[in-house]
C-alpha cells in the first residue's frame, strides 16, 4: 500500500478515475454539470501537479497523503450519516439528497487530495 501512496501516477491514475466516475454520473443523470464542472477542473490541476513531479514520493510524503486520506474518509462517514437521518426524516426528493452526497464526498475527496498535493508539491 505504501508503494502505491509513494507513485505520483498511481495517485494521478485514481483521482482521475474517481472524478471521472462521478462526472459520468451527472452526465448519465442529465443534471446540470455546474457543481462538478469545478471539481472537475480540481482534478486537473491535481493530476497536472502530480504528473510534473518525476521522482516518487518518500515516506513522509505518503504518511501526508494518508492522513488527507483518513480526513476525507471521516468527512465521508460524516456525510453518509448525515445522508441517512435526512433520508429518515423526510424521503422525498431522494434523488436530489444523494446527488448532494455524491456533492459533498467527491469535494472531499478532491480537496483533501488538492491539500495533500500542495503541502508535497513545494518539497
Amino acid at each position: 500500500m505504501k508503494r502505491i501512496l509513494k507513485s505520483p501516477i498511481a495517485h494521478a491514475l485514481c483521482v482521475s478515475l474517481f472524478s471521472a466516475f462521478y462526472a459520468v454520473v451527472y452526465v448519465v443523470t442529465a443534471r446540470p454539470m455546474y457543481v462538478a464542472w469545478p471539481m472537475i477542473a480540481l482534478t486537473v490541476i491535481i493530476v497536472a501537479m502530480l504528473l510534473v513531479r518525476r521522482r516518487s514520493y518518500d515516506e513522509y510524503h505518503a504518511d501526508i497523503l494518508a492522513k488527507c486520506l483518513i480526513v476525507a474518509l471521516v468527512l465521508t462517514m460524516l456525510s453518509i450519516a448525515a445522508f441517512y437521518l435526512v433520508m429518515l426524516l423526510d424521503p422525498a426528493h431522494a434523488d436530489r439528497k444523494f446527488m448532494l452526497f455524491i456533492d459533498i464526498h467527491w469535494l472531499t475527496v478532491v480537496l483533501s487530495d488538492f491539500v495533500y498535493v500542495l503541502l508535497c508539491h513545494r518539497r
